[in-house]
C-alpha cells in the first residue's frame, strides 16, 4: 500500500514538473517571437547614407542591381550583464551578386559579421558560448518607402578559449518587377541591413561610436 502511495504522489510531481517546464519552454518561445515581431523600421527608409562596409568592387553583375548599405545606427550590437560586457558584434562586410530573369531581379547578399567576447562572455564559454542576433532587411524603393522587410538571425558560435570569430551569412531577396513602378529601374532600389536593438542598445551606439 505504501508503494502504491508513494507511485501515484510521484506521477503527481512528474506530471506537475512536465508542466513547469511546459510553460517555461513555452514563455521563452514567445519572449523570442514577441521580440522578433517587434522590429524597429524606424530607421530604415530616405535617402540611403554612403554604403558602410563599402561593396566589393565585383559585386555588381547587372546593371539592374539594387544598392545594399548598413544602417550606420544599427551597425553593431553590444550586450551587457549589470555593467560588465557579454559580447559586442558588428557588420564588417557586405557585398551582393545580382541576376536578373523575365519577372524579378533576385539579390543574394553576403554578410560578414566580426564578434568579440567581453569579461562576462569568456566565462560563460567555459565549453561552448552560443548567441544569436536577430537582423532587419527592407528594400526601399526610390521614393524612400519600405516596399519589402524581413527579419533573419546570425548566430555566433564561439569555442573554449576563443575571444573573438568572423561568421559570415547568405541571404537572398527578390525583387519581382511588378513592385517597380513603369519607368524606374530596380538599380534605383536599395536594400538596408541592420541589428534589432532595444531602445538601451540604440542608445549605446549613438553616444559611444
Amino acid at each position: 500500500m505504501k508503494q502504491l502511495c508513494l507511485l501515484i504522489f510521484c506521477c503527481f510531481a512528474l506530471t506537475a514538473c512536465t508542466n513547469t517546464l511546459s510553460g517555461t519552454l513555452s514563455n521563452a518561445w514567445q519572449d523570442t517571437v514577441t521580440r522578433i515581431q517587434k522590429a524597429d523600421w524606424s530607421l530604415f527608409g530616405g535617402n540611403p547614407k554612403p554604403v558602410s562596409p563599402p561593396l566589393s568592387a565585383a559585386a555588381e553583375t547587372t546593371t539592374a542591381c539594387p544598392r545594399v548599405n548598413v544602417v550606420p545606427d544599427l551597425a553593431r550590437i553590444v550586450e551587457f550583464q549589470g555593467q560588465t560586457l557579454i559580447s559586442q558584434t558588428q557588420f564588417t562586410g557586405v557585398s551582393r551578386v545580382c541576376s536578373a530573369t523575365q519577372t524579378a531581379v533576385n539579390v543574394t547578399i553576403s554578410i560578414e559579421f566580426t564578434g568579440q567576447l567581453g569579461e562576462q562572455g569568456v566565462k560563460d564559454a567555459k565549453i561552448q558560448a552560443n548567441y544569436t542576433y536577430p537582423y532587419l532587411m527592407a528594400v526601399v524603393n526610390p521614393a524612400g518607402q519600405i516596399v519589402a522587410k524581413d527579419v533573419f538571425a546570425m548566430t555566433a558560435i564561439y569555442q573554449k578559449g576563443q575571444n573573438s570569430g568572423v561568421f559570415r551569412e547568405t541571404i537572398t531577396q527578390t525583387i519581382p518587377f511588378s513592385a517597380v513602378i513603369r519607368g524606374q529601374n530596380p538599380a534605383d532600389y536599395h536594400i538596408q541591413l541592420g541589428f534589432q536593438l532595444s531602445p538601451a542598445q540604440l542608445a549605446y551606439n549613438r553616444a559611444y561610436k
